[in-house]
């Protein structure tokens, strides 16, 4: 992840460290991508913090001006606003320096995700103004989990701070539910807004620091930190949008269960059958240790051509298809699949940057067994799923 080189943070504890290179000498850099990147952030950043400051010392230079209670009243009103978004700027600088220097460790407490969703919607009605925002439980959600219920709460509070900012008079939902894996369950919340919604091809920019959205306000690193957050506890981050319809952020991770909680921990498929194409035989080798723990039926091949073969002549009930095939990549196959009347989930595998489109799901390279866990979970027929209590 880019950072800005002239000015290192170095996060210490909970303090902070401010280090200058007295070596560097900016007019001797030679200039690059990453150099004008960073001179724009730290640029974007300046001028957000310096919005809020200017704004405190207009008020109370003009509150001392006069002798109107009153505007004296007004001023004080206003110089805290302007303080708390200066702290609020200050404070997500901060976060996202702690949470890429890996100095924001992950903690496991036990917490209530059902309490934990609530009170974020309790803070977010606050301000949502005359956004109306609500919060589903899935049935079968337990009511105590172990994981890093700070995170998940800073994350949620992101999530819903854009949604009612972007949403001002429409619909806000929060979305809670748990899929029961291997390690304990993996928790799925889910941020929904009726709002102006995202251009499809703007969406993956929106997770880039210092990048911000239609309202133009803040330093645009909401989004950054809670996908970074996410993948510091092994989990992932993703949003769909419809621009004049609005927006779904989904934040999914593995938590493990309180020793009084009950639910099935492990699963097998046995009669599932899934295959996968991948031109890589190293990928292929893999892909057998990962799929080994879930006893499904797994069939390999190495090209496009041989997947299109087999998913015509044999029955499967999920596909995964390296992107970057020979001859016919995962995407050409996928289509051709589809004209040929394969309906069944079709997954992409890819270590590329832009995801391709038309997928049922997208799994990024080098796969995580966790991702690909919530994955199959997702795409495999629940009734087919065999749980087991571990002993």
């Amino acid at each position: 992840m880019k950072g800005m080189k002239a000015f290192q943070i170095c996060m210490v504890n909970d303090g902070i460290a401010e280090g200058r290179n007295d070596q560097m000498d900016w007019k001797d850099m030679e200039p690059t991508a990453d150099l004008e990147w960073e001179r724009q952030a730290l640029a974007k950043v300046a001028h957000e913090l310096r919005t809020p400051v200017h704004g405190i010392l207009g008020i109370a230079r003009q509150g001392l001006e006069t002798e109107d209670p009153a505007v004296k009243d007004a001023a004080l009103g206003q110089i805290i606003q302007a303080g708390e978004h200066l702290a609020q700027l200050v404070g997500d600088v901060l976060a996202l320096a702690k949470v890429q220097s890996g100095t924001w460790p992950c903690q496991e407490e036990a917490y209530d995700p059902r309490k934990l969703a609530e009170d974020a919607a309790a803070l977010l009605r606050r301000t949502a103004g005359e956004s109306e925002i609500s919060v589903t439980i899935t049935p079968g959600t337990p009511g105590t989990l172990l994981g890093d219920g700070g995170k998940l709460r800073q994350i949620l509070l992101n999530l819903g701070g854009n949604a009612v900012k972007f949403s001002p008079s429409g619909k806000v939902g929060i979305l809670v539910e748990t899929v029961p894996s291997q390690e304990g369950v993996w928790l799925t919340m889910q941020v929904r807004d009726t709002g102006k919604g995202i251009p499809p091809e703007q969406l993956e920019a929106m997770f880039a620091p210092y990048v911000q959205g239609q309202a133009g306000q803040g330093t645009g690193l909401g989004l950054a930190i809670s996908r970074e957050l996410a993948a510091s506890m092994g989990g992932t981050l993703t949003a769909e949008s419809t621009p004049g319809v609005g927006s779904i952020f989904t934040l999914s991770v593995p938590q493990k269960l309180a020793e009084n909680a009950s639910s099935p921990r492990k699963w097998t498929a046995p009669t599932v059958r899934i295959l996968i194409a991948d031109d890589t035989p190293l990928n292929l080798a893999a892909a057998k240790g990962f799929f080994a723990p879930y006893d499904v039926q797994l069939t390999l091949c190495g090209s496009g051509e041989e997947a299109l073969g087999l998913a015509t002549e044999q029955d499967f009930d999920l596909i995964l298809l390296d992107e970057l095939m020979p001859s016919l990549t995962g995407t050409q196959t996928m289509k051709h699949l589809r004209e040929r009347g394969i309906t069944v989930p079709i997954l992409a595998m890819t270590g590329l940057e832009a995801a391709p489109t038309g997928f049922d799901e997208v799994l990024k390279k080098p796969l995580n067994k966790h991702a690909l866990e919530a994955a199959l979970l997702r795409w495999l027929p629940a009734e087919r799923i065999k749980y087991t209590k571990e002993q």
